[in-house]
């Protein structure tokens, strides 16, 4: 989940983790399995690993290390009890990629509202088509790469849908931009990454 606005537990599990972060980058995502924990510097890339405690909000940082440090056992595979948050902060070639907060299924409630979504196929497509596909490409813009798919994936399956047209499209993006889905410039947020996650719609 993808997140607009900062508050609340999410504000208090930053400033317990990472209190120096400034930026807005932050999104949740329910932790089931291991986590990598491990911390170092590879070709202009780290993560960096704090876990906090929910009940009281006190932390834990993992070691950064150098490549060259032995090895912490453990710290490739770590499993997230529930009760904590596990914390990561993404440096992407240089760039600060935001915070990822790495939570148990059992206190997922206390930090995601499940996005309620009532959008049409044709809404769900342009957001699909607007997150995963350049605004232009080849000449064509993404209504047009929508209709190309749908076309050929409507010609192998004459049960999937026939390809969108232009007005239905336009139709479908000025609904997602005044639901707030789209900007005003036709970019995806939050809000419309968070109504497909997980979807692909052709």
């Amino acid at each position: 989940m993808y997140l607009d606005k900062i508050d609340g537990s999410v504000e208090r599990i930053i400033k317990a983790s990472f209190p120096d972060y400034r930026g807005k980058k932050v999104q949740i995502k329910v932790s089931q399995g291991a986590i990598d924990t491990r911390s170092y510097w590879d070709g202009g890339s780290r993560d960096y690993f704090t876990f906090v405690n929910l009940a009281s909000m006190q932390s834990l940082a993992v070691p950064a290390q150098s490549a060259f440090d032995r090895p912490v056992a453990g710290a490739d595979s770590v499993m997230l009890p529930a009760g904590f948050v596990c914390v990561r902060h993404s440096i992407f070639c240089g760039k600060d990629a935001g915070i990822t907060i790495l939570v148990h299924p059992d206190n997922a409630p206390m930090l995601i509202d499940a996005p309620k979504s009532d959008l049409s196929a044709d809404q769900i497509l342009v957001l699909s088509y607007t997150r995963s596909r350049k605004s232009s490409y080849a000449g064509k813009d993404r209504c047009q790469m929508a209709q190309e798919d749908q076309d050929y994936a409507h010609r192998m399956d004459p049960s999937k849908p026939a390809p969108i047209t232009r007005e239905s499209w336009e139709t479908a993006k000025s609904a997602l931009i005044e639901s707030g889905h789209l900007n005003k410039a036709g970019a995806i947020t939050p809000k419309g990454r968070n109504a497909i996650e997980g979807l692909r719609y052709v």
